[in-house]
């Protein structure tokens, strides 16, 4: 297997399986770093930006939907 370079200087075991690790919430979602990602119950998740939360097809909305499995995943940050 070759050699490939991370973006992250300090990989976590999550980008070193190259995947997303999902752990339970445990504050509200606005005290989430921008990027932070909030799955849905049948898929799909929305990821938190300035302006609110991006659905992942393109929407923004002002607060995660309804759906939301109380599960995020946090970004990588340098």
């Amino acid at each position: 297997m070759e050699n490939v370079d991370l973006k992250n200087e300090n990989p976590t075991f999550g980008n070193f399986l190259l995947c997303d690790v999902w752990v339970r919430e445990d504050k509200p979602v606005r005290e989430y770093p921008l990027g932070t990602k909030f799955k849905a119950l049948m898929g799909g998740y929305c990821i938190r930006v300035e302006r609110g939360f991006k659905w992942c097809t393109g929407s923004t909305f002002p607060n995660v939907g309804g759906d939301w499995t109380g599960e995020v995943c946090l970004p990588n940050i340098t």
